[in-house]
């Protein structure tokens, strides 16, 4: 009797779950970015595409800094 319940409340659960992530599809609305884990923080696209030229850019260059460092040492 407790295992056809606890089955039934299992079955029902996973059906329910099914079928919101098939209406809704994991996202909101159709809207690019929404999704982001960050959020609006950033607000513009040239802002977000700056702050990652950036970050992106120092962890490549950094390397090459410190090799001519210490060759012309």
């Amino acid at each position: 009797m407790l295992l056809s319940r606890t089955r039934t409340l299992l079955l029902r659960n996973i059906k329910d779950s099914n079928n919101h992530f098939t209406r809704r599809h994991s996202h909101e609305g159709g809207v690019p970015g929404e999704n982001l884990p960050f959020g609006k923080s950033l607000g513009r696209p040239a802002k977000m595409t700056t702050l990652f030229v950036l970050f992106f850019g120092s962890g490549l260059l950094a390397p090459n800094l410190v090799f001519m460092y210490m060759y012309l040492k």
